[in-house]
């Protein structure tokens, strides 16, 4: 975390909080301003402009659109979590699952509590920046052949329970890599959990082998 000193401007505060918390929102500047007892606040134009020459993607807002009146007498709206850009989204996601498609990315979006969904265009065209070929799907059908002598057993059954098995293994195991992405865009709406975000993501790409070995 950055640690302001009474010398210390505003610009160099923020330029050092975002070189080490590259996600960083105005909200997030603003607390770390305000725990290292410095007066006053950070303006998001300021957090803003120094994101931008930074090369950083996008402007995470601190705070979604103000709903109307008129729409809070009238429904109640549910609480998401702090959105860190679709397309950034997919990129972190491709970058340590490459063989994700629509369907993935978009259940990685949901589970890490975003509201909406993921257009199939951005995804496709994220893969194309990326270098990654085709749009793959997760899960592909395997032709299997059995050889049993087994009494009462057909070769048709053993291959059907088999697949079943492995289907259920695959299922397990893309819910607990679903579960780590939320815990890693949960670590990153936080801010400055660079560590943690690291070793979790070592340990999604170990069940990524997992995965691809089936």
């Amino acid at each position: 975390m950055a640690v302001a000193t009474k010398s210390q401007s505003k610009t160099d505060f923020v330029k050092s909080f975002l070189t080490n918390n590259p996600h960083g929102n105005v909200k997030a500047v603003n607390e770390a301003w305000a725990a290292a007892r410095m007066k006053g606040s950070i303006g998001s134009t300021l957090i803003n402009k120094m994101r931008s020459e930074m090369g950083l993607v996008g402007n995470l807002r601190a705070k979604p659109k103000p709903i109307s009146a008129k729409a809070k007498s009238g429904t109640k709206t549910s609480k998401t979590a702090s959105s860190p850009g679709k397309s950034m989204f997919v990129k972190e996601f491709l970058h340590d699952n490459p063989q994700g498609n629509v369907a993935a990315v978009n259940k990685a979006w949901q589970a890490a509590g975003f509201g909406g969904t993921i257009s199939p265009t951005v995804v496709k065209t994220m893969r194309a920046s990326l270098g990654l070929a085709g749009n793959r799907r997760r899960n592909t059908k395997k032709s299997t052949t059995s050889t049993t002598g087994k009494k009462g057993v057909t070769p048709r059954a053993e291959t059907a329970a088999a697949v079943n098995v492995h289907s259920i293994r695959l299922e397990v195991l893309n819910e607990l890599e679903t579960d780590i992405d939320r815990l890693i865009f949960r670590a990153m709406a936080i801010g400055d959990l660079t560590e943690f975000e690291d070793m979790l993501r070592q340990s999604r790409r170990l069940l990524y082998g997992v995965l691809t070995r089936g």
